[in-house]
């Protein structure tokens, strides 16, 4: 539970524009997950993933995306950047380009 805390913290610390199209994956077994605002943009702009709903104890209501890690590549959009920050997480800098298209044409 501990390391969903820090996940969901990681989140909600979008202070700059720039931090907002990116997309945190978590490695959690052989899935990457997206939670919350990632969960979000891959489901807007990426492809159409199942949003699964939890509620935790407290109340607190969290969304989130999953996909097999092997299917990386598939769930990319073409132009974004993926890097490794940790062992288990992985981000996908979907740039403003990718992220305004869909106003822009």
């Amino acid at each position: 539970m501990s390391q969903l805390k820090e996940i969901l913290e990681k989140e909600k610390e979008r202070g700059s524009l720039e931090q907002c199209v990116l997309v945190h994956l978590f490695r959690e077994g052989t899935f990457y997950r997206a939670y919350e605002w990632s969960a979000w943009l891959c489901v807007r702009y990426f492809t159409e993933l199942k949003v699964t709903h939890r509620l935790l104890k407290g109340g607190e209501d969290i969304i989130f995306v999953g996909f097999p890690l092997t299917s990386l590549d598939r769930y990319t959009p073409q132009g974004a950047v993926i890097s490794t920050r940790r062992v288990r997480e992985v981000w996908l800098s979907v740039g403003w380009y990718l992220f305004f298209r869909k106003y822009l044409f």
